[in-house]
């Protein structure tokens, strides 16, 4: 475990159980697409020198860099719902700021953050999920949403 800086809060002992990252992957994927619909800019497909197939998908987020209310509820947010539903970083973020004016706020500035990632290459199943899947992954979307 990495050690603690100074001026930094103590790092966890354990992730705590609501943390985890489990269940169903394609019901997290379609959940995560869903959720930041508005916000994806371009998709890609490729094919890398192994002959494997990769997509990928770049996102803009807009927030105010004053508010931490702001910054920690659509960057967070979006970064742990991607690396549950299996996202992986491709490239690293693109941060452009003012560019534009906060309607709610006028004169406050938004800044653009650009997240470019890997799809997962899980596919939608083929079988039917059983009761307690189901029932698991209803209860999982209720904390999330």
């Amino acid at each position: 475990m990495p050690e603690q800086g100074e001026g930094q809060a103590p790092l966890p002992k354990e992730t705590p159980d609501k943390r985890r990252i489990e269940g169903n992957n394609w019901a997290n994927r379609q959940h995560f697409e869903a959720s930041f619909k508005s916000n994806l800019r371009n998709e890609m497909h490729r094919v890398e020198e192994d002959k494997s197939f990769k997509e990928y998908a770049s996102y803009e987020l807009l927030f105010d860099p004053t508010d931490p209310r702001d910054r920690e509820k659509k960057i967070s947010t979006f970064g742990m719902m991607a690396l549950r539903a299996g996202y992986k970083q491709a490239l690293g973020p693109v941060v452009i700021p003012n560019v534009g004016e906060n309607e709610a706020q006028p004169g406050k500035s938004l800044t653009s953050v650009y997240f470019f990632l890997e799809k997962p290459a899980e596919k939608q199943p083929t079988s039917p999920q059983t009761p307690q899947e189901i029932n698991s992954e209803r209860s999982r979307n209720s904390q999330i949403g």
